[in-house]
């Protein structure tokens, strides 16, 4: 669990429970390429680890948008211009038109209301758009196979255990 929008998918393998947990029925944002932004706002710290995350998006052909500091060194390491948000103004306008399709953002100063980030994680809950603030989060989504977040199948826990034994007991 995360530090916020705790959820819990429970599942008999990785993939059904983290499609539960983080996608909740809904699509994966990094499933519909070419149909919108993935904005990214990561700090110094992480800038490197990113990287290949980044890439693989923009490989999936999906348009970047970025704080100026990210995109200035996406810029700097090959990766294609993103879009500089620099205003709130431009972000609204963005997430009204429902052109963001998830935001990438890995907190530096946590709580500060005053930060950018913390307004871009305030903004992502109100227009309903996916928010990542840890890359290995990023990871395990990016990593969804299509037929692991189809219909949710609601199970009690005594049946998903069941199905956990059976599992196991086949694979000895």
């Amino acid at each position: 669990m995360k530090s916020t929008g705790e959820s819990l998918g429970l599942g008999v393998t990785f993939e059904e429970a983290m499609g539960k947990a983080v996608l909740a029925g809904s699509e994966n944002p990094f499933n519909e390429p070419g149909n919108g932004y993935i904005l990214c706002s990561i700090p110094d710290r992480e800038k490197s680890e990113s990287l290949p995350f980044i890439q693989e998006i923009v490989n999936k052909h999906f348009k970047l948008a970025a704080t100026e500091g990210t995109a200035t060194f996406l810029e700097e390491n090959g990766i294609i211009p993103a879009e500089v948000i620099r205003e709130r103004e431009r972000l609204n306008e963005l997430l009204l038109q429902q052109k963001i399709k998830a935001i990438i953002n890995l907190p530096d100063q946590g709580r500060n209301t005053e930060t950018f980030g913390f307004y871009l994680r305030q903004e992502a809950v109100r227009y309903k758009v996916p928010c990542f603030t840890h890359l290995d989060t990023v990871k395990a989504v990016m990593n969804l196979k299509a037929d692991s977040q189809g219909q949710l199948e609601i199970r009690t826990v005594t049946e998903l255990y069941s199905l956990k034994e059976k599992n196991l007991s086949s694979t000895n």
